[in-house]
């Protein structure tokens, strides 16, 4: 059964994980002797973690960094660490935790890279070649949170000269869906129904990690190595300095001229369906195709308020629907802003990694009732949630 060997092939299970996708080790005097050990040999890594007298936590400011040269410069030295890390002799469960870090920030650094690049002039093959990054950094964090051993990061010193030479600008504050424990939760339940797509395209920002996630996971686990992916962008919410500019969508697609109806296009998540259904429109139009949607998160309680002038999704909207709840955006920004920012760690965090995700993987089979997976989505709003992170 998948979900019985993606539990059981988890690495990461000392950690325990916190609502915006940082992870957390108790100490211990072992614990404590190895981080102290490697941060001794490599520096650098004083900026991505904060300790607590009890608690190792893997969240700095930095990594919400608004300076696109400040992300160039973590994509840089996050790599470079990871490779020394990697060879490094150290307590196994430690190591992959320093290397699932460097790896998880520079993750975030490509992304915002990546929605920036929307916006910039440049050679076609360059965001080619920041794809093909972000897969590469996607493929090495799989085998961090599963494989029996780390894979070699391989620098691509032509993406930093290119980079280095763009004009300073703003970048997003966070990449809303870079909660990889979720993405993973999420692949694994609804793993039956991705694995029948080919072409999956993000939606940037906020999705910008989970099409190159799905095709890391499908290498892995499936040994699929034939699935694609790119990216879009239709919305811009807080980026001021991107609403001014024009957004080329093409230079992300112009390699995938032979889009098929077994095309997925993938946000973060799902309010009022906006987005989802543009995307959908302008793939429709341009290459003639009928894809399918799909949200990581669903904001059911707009779903469920009565009030018709909220505009909201319709079920039928979604053709994958997701059991998780939209960690809404003003929530998750206090909470960084009170976890990371003032360091009011709290002890309530997402339970052990995988405990329940066979009950969902159950109540979500697609033959069920569409009322009833409403019903049982609601049951999670009220509940699960609220139980968990006492919003």
């Amino acid at each position: 059964m998948f979900i019985n060997d993606f539990c059981d092939s988890f690495k990461l299970k000392e950690c325990s994980w916190g609502f915006a996708g940082e992870s957390y080790i108790q100490y211990s005097y072992e614990t404590w002797q190895t981080y102290h050990l490697i941060v001794k040999e490599f520096p650098y890594l004083n900026t991505l973690f904060y300790t607590q007298p009890d608690t190792i936590l893997n969240r700095t400011q930095i990594y919400y960094s608004t300076s696109l040269s400040e992300n160039i410069t973590i994509l840089l030295n996050t790599g470079l660490v990871y490779e020394q890390i990697r060879e490094f002799y150290a307590d196994s469960f430690i190591k992959r935790y320093f290397c699932f870090t460097c790896i998880q920030y520079s993750l975030t650094a490509v992304g915002k890279i990546i929605d920036a690049s929307f916006a910039i002039t440049w050679k076609t093959d360059m965001r080619i070649i920041l794809r093909d990054y972000i897969l590469q950094l996607c493929d090495i964090m799989v085998s961090v949170m599963f494989g029996t051993e780390l894979v070699p990061l391989k620098t691509n010193e032509h993406i930093i000269v290119q980079l280095k030479a763009i004009k300073e600008q703003k970048v997003r504050f966070n990449i809303e869906m870079d909660n990889i424990l979720i993405i993973l939760l999420d692949y694994a339940v609804n793993q039956e129904y991705i694995t029948r797509y080919d072409t999956y395209i993000s939606l940037s920002l906020g999705g910008v990690l989970i099409s190159p996630f799905y095709v890391a996971l499908e290498k892995h686990f499936c040994c699929k190595n034939t699935n694609r992916f790119s990216f879009m962008k239709f919305s811009y919410y807080d980026n001021s300095e991107m609403e001014n500019k024009s957004i080329d969508n093409d230079a992300f697609l112009s390699e995938e001229s032979d889009l098929g109806n077994a095309t997925l296009i993938i946000d973060d998540n799902i309010g009022t369906g906006k987005t989802l259904r543009d995307a959908k429109c302008y793939l429709t139009d341009r290459f003639g195709i009928n894809p399918k949607i799909k949200a990581v998160e669903c904001h059911w309680e707009r779903f469920f308020r009565d009030d018709s002038k909220i505009e909201s999704f319709s079920i039928k909207d979604l053709d994958i629907l997701s059991p998780f709840l939209y960690r809404h955006y003003t929530l998750l920004e206090k909470y960084i802003i009170n976890t990371i920012f003032n360091h009011n760690i709290s002890e309530r965090y997402f339970p052990e990694c995988f405990i329940g995700l066979s009950i969902l993987n159950d109540l979500f089979k697609a033959n069920y009732p569409v009322e009833y997976k409403k019903m049982i989505a609601l049951y999670h709003k009220n509940n699960y949630i609220r139980r968990e992170l006492c919003i």
